[in-house]
């Protein structure tokens, strides 16, 4: 499964290539994804499918995703789906299935299973599983006893716990054998295990594989002697946590889709669990978040209140707006309302303002193509005098933008364009010298 990691990611870098800003990639996997309930995902495809799906939010449109049955009818259907528009489909039986995101009703917060709650703390920082924990104390009833704690960041956990939890017992972490750790965790006899994990990199080498499995091993090693050894154990809830989808990066998301798959293994072994990802922060509202998340009952979700009134570009959809598309009403809005009838119109509309008239509209369009390719909810999370190498763009997320400024402009613009001004609003003064020198000549 590592190994399929590790050569998707090579393609992925590879396709950040400027030189290949136009080129579009379809990875084709098999049995990706579940249709239906009758077998289990393969978790490498899995894990494929959920790197290269946030690879399509940081590029839309350079990426498209099929998973197949390998059936005759299916393959039959590959050209079309590629050219559906459609960024992620599942060919079964010669049809076409395109996912799509639906609002799950909140639980009522899952109450505190008698016995013991376990964390293995795979995160450096505070989330909602932890926060989760300090609100339950850590035990049930007079005397309950405290949490476990293991995971190469179970220290950090235990330094910030307050008086309100009772006396957490820290198991020694080893990272020669985590699956030691995960054994001696679980023979403590718990009830509740809450599994974190973030994927931690020292940044990529020429090898990916060996990124890959470097970057993978640590989480996922002791969270597959979870899988194996929690059946039998008595657990009443085992909850996977990864990080929310606006801040995991690409390894992340392959782990958030194996962590899917191996829950939905362990319910089939008779142990209830479900894979979270997100919400951000530690909150009340998102340690609710997380809480009502867990009490749906659901094998796999996201725990966020997505903000449909985002609107989407004129270009092509990213995955996650592809899912929110039926949640939003079906509706694909422009980014824009100056480039909304095109790069001719735009011109048009420039030539009858003022030269501080034309930077605030050019200055309008960067900052919501910058916000719709950096997935933020508002324009005003893309400050006019931001330094653009702080608003999270990598190479990906940059031709992106450059890509939907062409698009708006009707320019011809260098793919390094967007680190080449130093702020958006210094971008916006070269788009409009090089609109109005375009139009001169």
């Amino acid at each position: 499964m590592r190994a399929a990691v590790g050569e998707a990611l090579t393609w992925v870098r590879h396709f950040a290539d400027p030189r290949l800003a136009r080129t579009r990639l379809a990875v084709v996997t098999h049995d990706a994804v579940v249709t239906d309930d009758g077998r289990l995902p393969d978790v490498g495809a899995a894990a494929v499918r959920g790197l290269v799906g946030a690879a399509q939010d940081r590029a839309p449109g350079r990426f498209v995703l099929l998973d197949t049955d390998a059936g005759p009818d299916s393959w039959r259907r590959v050209e079309d789906a590629v050219a559906s528009g459609e960024p992620r489909l599942a060919l079964r039986d010669g049809r076409a299935l395109a996912p799509r995101g639906v609002r799950v009703p909140a639980g009522s917060a899952p109450a505190a299973a008698p016995g013991r709650t376990a964390l293995f703390a795979g995160v450096e920082t505070e989330g909602p599983a932890e926060a989760l924990l300090v609100r339950a104390g850590g035990g049930t009833g007079p005397g309950a006893a405290g949490p476990l704690l293991a995971g190469p960041f179970a220290k950090n956990v235990t330094d910030r716990l307050g008086p309100c939890v009772a006396t957490p017992e820290l198991l020694r972490w080893d990272p020669v054998d985590p699956a030691g750790t995960v054994r001696a965790l679980l023979d403590g006899a718990p009830r509740t295990v809450l599994f974190t994990a973030a994927v931690r990199a020292d940044g990529p080498t020429a090898d990916a594989r060996a990124d890959v499995d470097a970057a993978l091993r640590p989480v996922l090693d002791p969270a597959l002697e979870l899988v194996r050894s929690a059946p039998g154990r008595d657990l009443a809830r085992v909850v996977f946590a990864t990080p929310a989808p606006a801040v995991a990066g690409l390894a992340d998301a392959a782990v958030a889709a194996v962590f899917d798959v191996w829950a939905r293994a362990l319910r089939r072994a008779g142990v209830p669990a479900v894979s979270l990802r997100g919400p951000e922060g530690t909150t009340d509202e998102a340690t609710n978040l997380f809480a009502a998340a867990v009490a749906t009952g659901r094998t796999s979700l996201t725990a966020q209140r997505p903000d449909l009134r985002v609107p989407h570009g004129r270009g092509p959809l990213t995955a996650t707006a592809a899912l929110l598309r039926d949640a939003a009403g079906g509706l694909a809005r422009r980014t824009a309302r100056d480039a909304a009838a095109g790069p001719g119109g735009l011109r048009q509309r420039l030539t009858v303002l003022t030269a501080a008239e034309q930077e605030e509209v050019l200055l309008r369009l960067v900052r919501d193509r910058f916000a719709s390719v950096l997935g933020l909810a508002t324009t005003g999370q893309v400050p006019g005098d931001a330094e653009t190498r702080d608003l999270g763009f990598d190479s990906l997320t940059a031709l992106s933008a450059r890509n939907a400024l062409e698009s708006a402009t009707g320019l011809s613009l260098p793919a390094s364009v967007v680190f080449d001004c130093a702020t958006p609003a210094a971008l916006a003064r070269h788009l409009r010298g090089a609109m109005l020198a375009d139009r001169d000549g």
